[in-house]
This record gives C-alpha cells, sequence and structure tokens, in this order.
C-alpha cells in the first residue's frame, strides 16, 4: 500500500486514507476460511485489472508501467 501511496504523491495527487472496516464474520470452517481469503484475492486482482484497464484506455503510461510492477508480483 505504501508503495501505492508514494507513486500518486510523486506525481502530485492527493491521498484520503479513511477507515478500514471491520473484518467480516469468523469462518465456520477451514474449508470456509480458504473460502474466504480467495473471494477477498479475487476482488483485489478485478480492482487492479480495472486500474490497469483505466490507465491504458486513458494512456496514462506511467500508471499503467507502475501497475505492471504490482502485476508481476501478485
Amino acid at each position: 500500500m505504501m508503495k501505492i501511496l508514494e507513486f500518486i504523491l510523486k506525481r502530485g495527487g492527493q491521498v484520503e486514507v479513511t477507515a478500514i472496516p471491520a473484518p467480516p464474520e469468523d469462518p465456520v470452517s477451514i474449508n470456509n476460511c480458504f473460502e474466504k481469503i480467495f473471494e477477498h484475492e479475487v476482488d483485489n486482482t478485478k480492482g487492479v485489472y480495472k486500474v490497469v484497464k483505466l490507465s491504458h484506455d486513458e494512456e496514462d503510461w506511467a500508471t499503467w508501467n507502475f501497475m505492471q510492477w504490482l502485476l508481476r508480483n501478485k
């Protein structure tokens, strides 16, 4: 997260960090725990791809290039 915040600030953007919502209820089983983790990772990946696509569509090559680092380390 710090790498992303730093990127935004270096490009002259402003960052607003809001409260993180409470975690969902505790898993009821090991299988349920892994399902919740998987869902969380799928949501994160979709968000990353959304930013990559938007940066490409907007021809924001600095952001597109920065996001490649995140994709390689995902």
